[in-house]
């Protein structure tokens, strides 16, 4: 079987959908209802592409913690992402109280 064109945008749609809503509802509060729903996907769609919510939370961190990684330059630690991780966050937290 293959997958038509569009479909990798409909799972890059859901993991953008769900990446904002966990940002502002939190894992526990956003629903998978809501993020096919933001993604303008059916539901069915989003449980092919990943079949419980924290398969969603473990593609966000796995495709993109490794491009904040190859972002990150100086600041990532070889086989470390949790420093790396830590890392980016304080660097975040620094540039955002720099005036």
């Amino acid at each position: 079987m293959t997958e038509s064109p569009d479909a990798g945008d409909a799972r890059t749609r859901i993991l953008d959908a769900a990446e904002a809503l966990f940002a502002r509802h939190g894992f526990d509060g956003t629903s998978t209802a809501r993020i096919a729903h933001a993604a303008a996907v059916p539901k069915g769609l989003l449980f092919y592409y990943f079949p419980a919510k924290p398969d969603i939370l473990g593609a966000l961190i796995d495709e993109r913690l490794r491009t904040a990684a190859l972002d990150a330059g100086p600041l990532a630690v070889r086989g470390d992402p949790v420093q790396t991780l830590m890392n980016v966050g304080e660097r975040v937290l620094r540039d955002r109280e720099a005036p």
